[in-house]
């Protein structure tokens, strides 16, 4: 029986149920733990017919994507937008005022819909900093290739084979893939999956409801403060220092100087251009590795800790822009305040004085402090590292406002 023979009696009794089993799904999710893992596309496995079926997927959601923002700039909304559509019409060029109808052969109909549902969450996003007061623009038109794809339901849009090593993607069939001995294999999984197209290759971003990652064997009560600098980078309150640099590597600058001697657009600036930004996705990986093992020996060793709202983008334009550039202290500072909703980690207000606030008994008055000064030292007689004297600070500010 279909839905539209249902009497309302069977259609509200269904309805029901879903809500029911909607409802026990978030209860369940709510005591574990979401993460997402990466899984890498072997690419020796991939067919051409694949690889080809890609690319004319991202194509054809661009076309999807500016379709929906060229309705509506004429329409000034969605609702309305039909999402099982079969052909857009494409502007021949940017300079040109001829259109092309083209068929949507390859992009499945949840993708179709998931661009509709990402324009609406933007105009949402736009309308929310527009209230708050600031200055917003508005949807444009997507001219850059399209490098990610979101498959929104398992058991739907794709398939994961434990025993083959396999993910079965819509439209594109069977991919071999790394990574899946990750997590267990009794794990839930969440509901979408992202495919990721970057210069090393084709990856998956999968997301997993798994148990919480058992701390019990963590000291209780321990507590640690963070202070991020430039000299030291991270320095925490027990005088422990972590270097956070990943410096740009040789081959990297020899390819900058390579390409700044060849002809934009011909096919070897392309190949350098391409091998660039392999070497900084090389990078990019090293500095998230760096960052979560830091994030995960601290989670392990400490009950709380306290960190102070930095202003890391201010410091990137400042004086100290090249020595943030290369360091990983605001992936550090992101998986962190990621972590604030949790008792565990306490992120203290920007305004608070952690550097010159003298913690010397029955003291308390600041002293400013030059940056060529590495000791914090009063006229009362207290002195420490001033890195570490900055994160003792900020344990003392965290139970000055009563977050602790």
């Amino acid at each position: 029986m279909s839905s539209k023979t249902l009497t309302s009696e069977a259609r509200s009794s269904k309805n029901k149920q879903i809500a029911q089993t909607l409802k026990e799904t978030r209860t369940r999710r709510q005591q574990l733990e979401v993460k997402t893992y990466e899984l890498k596309i072997d690419a020796s496995k991939l067919s051409k017919h694949q690889e080809n079926t890609i690319k004319q997927m991202c194509l054809e959601y661009k076309w999807v994507y500016n379709d929906a923002v060229s309705y509506l700039k004429a329409n000034n909304s969605l609702k309305e937008y039909d999402t099982k559509l079969k052909t857009v019409d494409v502007k021949l060029g940017k300079d040109s005022n001829e259109y092309d109808t083209r068929p949507l052969s390859t992009l499945p109909a949840s993708m179709k819909q998931f661009v509709k549902n990402q324009i609406t969450d933007s105009l949402k996003g736009l309308k929310t900093l527009k209230t708050n007061g600031q200055k917003v623009g508005s949807i444009e038109y997507r001219k850059q290739d399209i490098t990610s794809l979101t498959f929104k339901q398992v058991g739907m849009d794709f398939n994961i084979n434990y025993a083959n090593n396999t993910i079965k993607l819509s439209k594109i069939g069977s991919v071999k893939v790394r990574g899946l001995d990750q997590f267990s294999h009794d794990a839930e999984i969440g509901g979408r999956l992202k495919l990721l197209i970057r210069p090393t290759g084709y990856y998956l971003h999968l997301t997993v409801y798994i148990l919480p990652t058992d701390y019990s064997h963590v000291p209780k009560g321990s507590i640690i403060g963070l202070d991020m600098g430039i000299k030291t980078m991270l320095t925490t309150s027990d005088g422990f220092e972590y270097d956070c640099k990943i410096h740009h590597t040789s081959r990297l600058k020899k390819l900058q100087r390579k390409l700044s001697r060849q002809v934009k657009g011909s096919v070897g600036y392309t190949k350098t251009l391409n091998s660039i930004k392999v070497e900084y996705e090389k990078i990019a990986n090293k500095k998230n590795d760096y960052a979560n093992k830091v994030v995960h020996d601290l989670l392990n060793n400490y009950e709380t800790i306290v960190l102070q709202d930095e202003n890391l983008k201010g410091w990137h334009s400042g004086l100290f822009g090249r020595q943030v550039q290369v360091s990983c202290l605001g992936r550090l500072k992101s998986s962190l305040v990621n972590l604030k909703d949790s008792p565990r980690v306490i992120v203290i207000p920007r305004y608070c004085a952690t550097t010159q606030l003298c913690l010397g008994e029955n003291c308390g008055r600041l002293n400013k402090i030059p940056l060529s000064q590495r000791t914090y030292s009063c006229d009362c007689g207290y002195s420490a590292p001033r890195d570490t004297h900055s994160a003792n600070s900020m344990i003392y500010w965290a139970k000055l406002l009563n977050l602790l």
